[in-house]
């Protein structure tokens, strides 16, 4: 009999290890894909103020020319650097949040976000990345 109660504790305990968070001052619990949401949705907003902070730097140094994404370049030119990284990485943020939550209804979601934090990374992170870091070498 005893047995049998410390393997159900066992299992108990095993089936908590979650976290929580609050959410419209409920406690939510979150484990397993949930959980693997947060993570994922938080390294693309983390990806998202990242590349923010290296395109301005980039655009500062290089001049509005070195920003690949056309739509961005033009913004740019019609409101300002600082502005305009902010406005879009707070709108790509945004979404973010949108596909994370919508994530749980569409099973091809998650897949399609870790590849989207993949391409983000190559495509734009590690760019300015090495940019910014031959500048500095050069000095």
């Amino acid at each position: 009999m005893t047995n049998v109660a410390l393997k159900h504790d066992i299992s108990e305990i095993r089936a908590h290890r979650s976290f929580s968070v609050l959410e419209g001052g409920k406690r939510l619990e979150l484990s397993g894909p949930d959980r693997g949401l947060l993570i994922l949705g938080s390294l693309l907003i983390l990806a998202q103020f990242l590349d923010g902070a290296l395109t301005i730097s980039g655009v500062a140094t290089y001049g509005t020319a070195a920003e690949g994404n056309p739509m961005l370049r033009t913004l740019i030119e019609l409101i300002g650097l600082t502005p305009a990284v902010v406005l879009t990485k707070l709108a790509c943020s945004a979404l973010v949040i949108v596909l994370c939550y919508q994530a749980h209804s569409i099973a091809w979601l998650p897949r399609a976000l870790k590849g989207i934090l993949g391409v983000y990374t190559i495509f734009a992170v590690i760019p300015w990345s090495v940019m910014l870091a031959s500048e500095l070498l050069n000095f």
